[in-house]
């Protein structure tokens, strides 16, 4: 339930940040200064992605990483914690 809540929230922060890349108005001056530079566009330039791609790969690979320890190996199973149960206490 949590990782849906999560993942919403994230679709919603996306939908929001993209809206908002589409509507946004640069200032004349900056925009003249980039015609000047003769560079392209800020927002689909390698240097945006390369910028935004390596912190953000690097966090979701470490969430994936600690995902599939956690669960993946099934270390929350209830057969690891039989013994702190309601019946069989160990304390």
């Amino acid at each position: 339930v949590w990782r849906l809540g999560i993942g919403f929230g994230a679709v919603l922060a996306l939908i929001g940040t993209l809206l908002r890349a589409g509507t946004l108005k640069e200032s004349e001056a900056w925009l003249e200064s980039r015609k000047a530079a003769g560079a392209g566009s800020v927002l689909c330039s390698s240097g945006s992605f390369r910028a935004l791609g390596y912190p953000l790969l690097g966090t979701m690979s470490t969430y994936f990483l600690y995902d599939v320890v956690s669960w993946g190996v099934g270390s929350y199973t209830s057969s690891i914690f039989k013994a702190s149960s309601a019946t069989g206490t160990i304390w």
